[in-house]
């Protein structure tokens, strides 16, 4: 009976013991586990930190390639479409003319052409006498460009000859804002009326 006893006591302490093992071992486990889900979280919290700094960085050097970009378009524009000193440009640089020259003579037709940067491309002509009447207004197309671009015009045009040897040429844009005239270019002329 005192060795069934002891056997029994034996056997209960090993239970405890391994309870006491098993107990420490899934806490030891518990912890690492813990220490391994914080050790991931402030990986991925370092990974997601940096890949926002490098889409800043990225970010930033998208802006300046944009903007040297837009540079290098606007000085082609300037390049391709220069002013000589035999063409006539308006103030702002919108309206270039080259035909007609300054102090041309006119006897009943005269041919404009140019380039020109206007809302919808067109460009509108008067012609003015020396008193200031207009006797001719028309307008043209500019054509050859997208809306928005630089585009080349040309307008053929007849009058009666008036009674003022001398008037002027206005080629403009109107602004569709406020319908004021922008961008023009006024140019001399002589008028003559040619006899038999």
């Amino acid at each position: 009976m005192k060795d069934n006893r002891s056997v029994t006591v034996i056997v209960l302490s090993a239970l405890l013991i391994f309870e006491s093992l098993a107990g420490s071992y899934f806490i030891y486990q518990a912890n690492s586990y813990r220490n391994q889900r914080d050790e991931t979280k402030n990986e991925l919290a370092l990974v997601r930190s940096q890949l926002d700094t490098m889409n800043k960085e990225k970010s930033a050097e998208i802006d300046i390639v944009k903007e040297r970009l837009s540079e290098l378009e606007s000085e082609e524009e300037q390049e391709v479409f220069p002013a000589s000193d035999e063409e006539i440009e308006s103030d702002s640089g919108e309206m270039i003319v080259t035909s007609p020259k300054p102090d041309s003579l006119a006897n009943g037709t005269v041919i404009v052409t140019g380039r020109a940067r206007a809302f919808e491309n067109t460009v509108s002509i008067r012609l003015k006498d020396s008193n200031d009447e207009t006797f001719v207004d028309t307008f043209t197309t500019a054509e050859g460009a997208d809306i928005g671009e630089f585009a080349e015009f040309k307008k053929t045009i007849n009058f009666s000859v008036p009674e003022t040897s001398e008037g002027t040429i206005e080629i403009f844009e109107v602004s569709p804002k406020d319908g004021s005239e922008i961008n023009k270019v006024t140019i001399d002329l002589r008028f003559f009326e040619e006899t038999d």
